[in-house]
């Protein structure tokens, strides 16, 4: 089902948090931008994650993917495509501490 998430400012940006999506759920934007901007993370041990400019609800914002999300993104065309991004939730289970986590991840589609 499609799920109306809120647009945060923040320093003049205009932002969508993905991680809000309830699980199986999804929106849809477009791309506006050909390649997401690299950032370095001081978190995950350092991994990079990706900014992402997209028109959303008539709204240029951004949003942030981690590494194992920017392949799947970057393969589902150019600016102007428009995308389905839907939340589902994977158990995972930390092997330093073997405790049972959920990750929270995302499917792309493309829309026509």
């Amino acid at each position: 089902m499609e799920q109306q998430l809120n647009i945060q400012e923040k320093n003049g940006y205009k932002n969508l948090k993905l991680q809000d999506l309830d699980e199986g759920n999804h929106i849809i934007i477009e791309k506006i931008y050909d390649i997401p901007r690299e950032l370095q993370s001081k978190f995950d041990g350092g991994k990079p994650y990706y900014s992402c400019g997209a028109k959303y609800d008539n709204d240029q914002v951004s949003f942030f993917l981690n590494h194992a999300h920017i392949e799947a993104y970057n393969k589902l065309g150019g600016i102007g495509t428009r995308l389905k991004i839907t939340l589902y939730k994977e158990m995972y289970t930390n092997p330093k501490t073997n405790m049972e986590m959920v990750l929270k991840k995302f499917k792309f589609e493309k829309v026509d």
